[in-house]
C-alpha cells in the first residue's frame, strides 16, 4: 500500500529466512507527503515497517517497540494514546501518520 505496487515488484519482505529489503527505485506515499511538507511518522508494532526492511523511507519518525513473541506486542489502547500524543503535537501543520 506504501508503494501502490505488489511486494513482488517493490521486494521488500519475503519469509522467515529470506526477508530482503524494498527496492530503492520505488518512491513511497510518505515520502510524496514528506517532500510536500508534511509531518511524517508511523507507529507499528511489526519490524517490516522499519529501517531492516526499507518501509521506513519517508517516515520522519518511526515508533517501533521490539517484542520476542506475538503475545507481546505493545496493546491496541498504547498504540493509539501514542499515536494521539503524536497527533496533538503536530496538530499545528498537516501531517501523515500511519
Amino acid at each position: 500500500m506504501l508503494t501502490s505496487t505488489y511486494p513482488a515488484q517493490h521486494q521488500a519482505g519475503g519469509f522467515l529466512g529470506r526477508f530482503t529489503r524494498m527496492n530503492e527505485r520505488y518512491r513511497t506515499l510518505p515520502e510524496c507527503f514528506e517532500k510536500a511538507g508534511y509531518a511524517t511518522a508511523a507507529i507499528v508494532n511489526v519490524e517490516f515497517v522499519t529501517r531492516s526492511f526499507g518501509m521506513h523511507r519517508g517516515f520522519g519518525e518511526v515508533d517501533f517497540v521490539p517484542h520476542q513473541d506475538n503475545t507481546l506486542t505493545r496493546t491496541a489502547d498504547k498504540v493509539t494514546d501514542t499515536a494521539l500524543r503524536w497527533i496533538k503535537d503536530h496538530a499545528e501543520g498537516p501531517f501523515f501518520l500511519m
